[in-house]
């Protein structure tokens, strides 16, 4: 009887929790509080619920819509995301407690033990998380037996089971394909490539090394699309034109805005906009070198990436300097603890593209030169007589044999060879990572006489001295030493130009050593004085060249706990450059020589500061950020110049005739408001758009409030003005597809006008 009332009271009990288990309800609740919802639930089903309001979030807005759905189900639904987990009695009681928690800490590690700084940590299926600090460690309470996610930009995510450990490190591995979906843009801001509406192409900084070049921009030869490159024959250390997408000035240079972590690099070949001739302008008789340009004395061993912002919608927000689009560059940053050294050598030889005729030698109207003096007056024209091996008088009075002379561009120009040499410091501190580089080139240039040295000296830290907060401070010290720059002109002074042209008949070697034993050039041409002998322009013109370079920035960010940011940047970029020019005594055009000498100096101020924020609503997310900017440049210059050495040979001022000063000075200062707005529809659809406004210090009026307000608007879709436009006022009309940004333009217009920008 006993047995028989235990069974029965077990199937009761069984019956009864099949029945609690099975209850079903319906919710349609729109942010309505915790408490409340589990009252409904208590209304509308058997059950009582157990709990202590000091961990139950009660005062929590929940939204929950179901139709006759288990309770279970009900409760995993509402309670997901927390640190909460239920149990059911058998009478229906439902006990809410806390899941018991562990300090968990650990640290986020690449494959080569880099620290990660930034990565994400959460607890699988809670809203619990945290990211590591600068050292790539995190700290965190998780639920026992918990799984953590963790990922980070440009790695695979890794979940990981903490089971009972209470320290754990992670290796992360890289994700090569998710590399290539995230890109720098404007402003420094990282972004998905599917987000947006322009081309961005992202170069490795490891590309830039595989076959080095002195100036890092030839090295992006062939890896971008649209991108064309035009280097000179300046030599080591000269320019290189960029150009983007086509021509976008009617003036002599389409070089884009050149931004180095963040901050402006002004980029103008030496010379380019001179008011007192140093440099070379580009003119067809521009008598001087090619003195280089900025970009050339950044080291590429110090290289991250570089990203290129095609067209406007990619380049706008930073205004008129950007119309013929922009390169970023970021520079290593520390690593872990290590040591890193490497060493380059690479050679240069000179290729001869010539196809000159082998038929015909020196001399004109079909005719050899029969004397001394018709050879030094053809000496370079190639329109004599059939080459024949006869022996023919040349200009110096010697009976050479006549035939073809094919390897003079191989015998004048010799094997080059740059070498390079990087050693980098890094180490990790609390709260902060320093990197420490030097490198050195030696360059010998395939130009006799000429050559490059160059020390880059770089200091970066990162460190973040309280939590939401992180500094990241730059230097970069350089000097550079440039040997006897090749001149760029058709003629007069230029080695290559003359070792290019000889009579298809004279040998080069001929020329040599270039001069008279008096020390007066031996000259091949006498009817064109200006036709320099090579060996004389390479050994006795002297165009050195000398910079002390300092590029300094420190940018601070903080973000706010509800994702709001605050950043902060400041930059300088400064140098003094020492450029001495001597036109050799004895110099067949002009006989006297001559000395110049400029001391000038640069420097260029860039502070700016963004605020941002994203959210959400629903399925669309809205990012705005806005921003200003402030700029100041100012260069000087002083040259002195003398002609007509007294003394022969001996190339100093104090030894010239005729003195000469030239001087310099500009000031210049820019004022900038712009913003950006990202809209997202559940990561699908995007629509961005931006605007800046600049105010330029040399269009005001004394005593007059006119400065000039300029806007730059661009959507990466397009959109149509059709109101009238006037300064600080800008009307949005209908978005429109298909349409293409066809000019840059200040108001104001007559009404209406019709404006099409991408």
């Amino acid at each position: 009887m006993k047995l028989t009332c235990i069974m029965v009271f077990i199937t009761c009990l069984n019956v009864s929790a099949s029945v609690f288990s099975q209850e079903k309800i319906s919710l349609d609740v729109k942010k309505t509080k915790l408490g409340k919802v589990l009252q409904i639930i208590e209304q509308q089903s058997s059950y009582h619920f157990v709990y202590s309001a000091s961990y139950v979030p009660v005062n929590k807005d929940v939204s929950i819509t179901v139709t006759n759905t288990l309770v279970t189900d009900v409760l995993a639904a509402i309670l997901n995301r927390t640190n909460l987990k239920y149990s059911v009695s058998d009478g229906g009681l439902i006990v809410i407690s806390r899941n018991k928690e562990v300090p968990v800490t650990g640290t986020i590690k690449d494959a080569l033990g880099g620290a990660l700084p930034g990565a994400s940590v959460r607890v699988k299926g809670t809203g619990i998380g945290t990211s590591t600090d600068i050292n790539g460690k995190f700290s965190l309470n998780a639920p026992e037996n918990a799984v953590l996610v963790v990922s980070y930009a440009g790695f695979q995510t890794k979940e990981v089971s903490i089971g009972t450990q209470t320290t754990i490190n992670i290796v992360l591995v890289e994700d090569t394909k998710q590399l290539t979906d995230v890109v720098v843009t404007a402003l420094g801001i990282k972004k998905e490539r599917r987000a947006l509406g322009y081309s961005v192409t992202q170069i490795g900084g490891e590309t830039l090394t595989q076959a080095r070049e002195n100036n890092i921009t030839n090295s992006l030869v062939g890896k971008v699309a649209g991108l064309d490159i035009a280097g000179t024959s300046g030599g080591a250390g000269a320019a290189t034109n960029v150009t983007i997408r086509g021509v976008s000035s009617m003036g002599p240079s389409s070089q884009p805005l050149y931004v180095v972590n963040g901050i402006p690099m002004e980029n103008s070949p030496v010379g380019y906009k001179s008011t007192i001739g140093i440099g070379n302008n580009g003119g067809q008789y521009d008598n001087a070198p090619d003195l280089g340009d900025a970009i050339s004395n950044i080291n590429p061993d110090d290289i991250e990436s570089i990203s290129v912002l095609k067209g406007a919608a990619a380049s706008a927000l930073y205004g008129n300097r950007a119309k013929a689009g922009v390169i970023l560059i970021t520079t290593k940053s520390g690593k872990g603890n290590s040591i890193e050294f490497s060493s380059n050598y690479v050679a240069e030889q000179v290729m001869d593209r010539t196809d000159w005729q082998y038929v015909y030698g020196q001399g004109v109207n079909g005719q050899k030169p029969t004397t001394q003096l018709a050879a030094a007056s053809t000496g370079s024209s190639s329109w004599g007589a059939p080459l024949d091996g006869s022996n023919v008088i040349q200009f110096d009075g010697v009976s050479r044999p006549y035939t073809a002379q094919k390897n003079n561009i191989e015998d004048f120009y010799r094997t080059g060879g740059s070498w390079t040499n990087t050693l980098a410091l890094n180490k990790s501190f609390t709260g902060g990572v320093i990197r420490l580089s030097a490198s050195d080139l030696t360059n010998r240039s395939v130009v006799p006489n000429s050559g490059l040295n160059r020390q880059n000296f770089t200091l970066s830290s990162t460190f973040d001295p309280i939590k939401n907060l992180v500094i990241d401070a730059r230097v970069n010290y350089i000097l550079e030493q440039a040997k006897n720059r090749p001149m760029l002109s058709d003629g007069a002074g230029n080695a290559n130009y003359n070792a290019a042209f000889l009579p298809t008949s004279v040998n080069i070697a001929t020329l040599q050593p270039g001069k008279k034993p008096d020390g007066n050039e031996l000259s091949y041409n006498t009817g064109n004085p200006y036709a320099t002998n090579p060996w004389f322009a390479a050994n006795d013109f002297i165009h050195d060249t000398k910079r002390e370079r300092l590029l300094s920035s420190v940018s601070a960010k903080y973000t706010f706990d509800n994702g709001l940011f605050l950043q902060a940047r400041a930059g300088r970029d400064s140098y003094n450059d020492n450029y001495i020019a001597v036109t050799p005594s004895g110099t067949a055009y002009d006989a006297d020589g001559g000395y110049t000498e400029q001391n000038s100096k640069f420097s260029d101020i860039n502070v700016d500061g963004l605020i941002g924020k994203s959210f959400k609503i629903d399925d669309i997310s809205i990012t705005p950020n806005i921003g200003a900017s402030y700029r100041r440049t100012e260069s000087e210059g002083v040259t002195n110049g003398g002609a007509n050495f007294q003394l022969f040979g001996i190339y100093t001022l104090a030894n010239t005739g005729g003195k000469s000063v030239s001087a310099y000075k500009r000031d210049q200062e820019t004022q900038s408001v712009y913003g950006t707005l990202e809209v997202a529809y559940k990561d699908i659809l995007y629509l961005t758009g931006s605007a800046r406004s600049d105010w330029f210090s040399t269009l005001a009026t004394p005593g007059r409030d006119n400065k000039l307000n300029t806007i730059y608007p661009a959507v990466s879709g397009s959109f149509v003005f059709s109101e009238l436009w006037k300064p600080s006022f800008l009307s949005f009309g209908k978005l429109r597809a298909g349409y293409a940004m066809v000019g840059q333009a200040t108001g104001p217009f007559p009404n209406p006008t019709l404006l099409q920008f991408t």
